[in-house]
């Protein structure tokens, strides 16, 4: 049986990560649950070996914002493929910015299963 490979899921909507649990199932990924950034943060502190982290930018207590930074700024943790899954209103301006950092951008508002599990090959390959 292959290994599970560990992602970090960051998002304080059930339902984003029951979606992502299911897809997660789907192709032998151990999904690890954080609820905010600062739970984020501390996972990712702990020294976790992570293939990828899925990450709302609005979240209670510690924005998505604050853990790029933490992931960018940690040696162990800067090459980890960020994807920003979030409802947000970004400009365009905004999401390119974000994407000199990020692997990739999931807008919850045009969310398809069928885009998410293309993208999730292409990020883990």
């Amino acid at each position: 049986m292959p290994e599970h490979r560990k992602v970090l899921v960051v998002d304080d909507d059930e339902l984003v990560r029951a979606v992502i649990n299911k897809v997660a199932e789907r192709h032998n990924l151990q999904p690890v649950w954080a609820k905010n950034g600062n739970e984020a943060i501390g996972l990712l502190a702990q020294n976790n070996h992570f293939s990828a982290i899925f990450l709302d930018l609005l979240m209670p207590n510690c924005p998505g914002w604050d853990v790029i930074a933490f992931i960018k700024d940690n040696e162990q943790t800067k090459n980890l493929p960020i994807v920003i899954v979030s409802g947000a209103p970004i400009s365009e301006n905004e999401k390119e910015r974000l994407l000199t950092k990020a692997t990739a951008f999931v807008d919850k508002e045009t969310f398809s299963l069928a885009a998410f599990e293309k993208l999730l090959e292409t990020v883990l390959t």
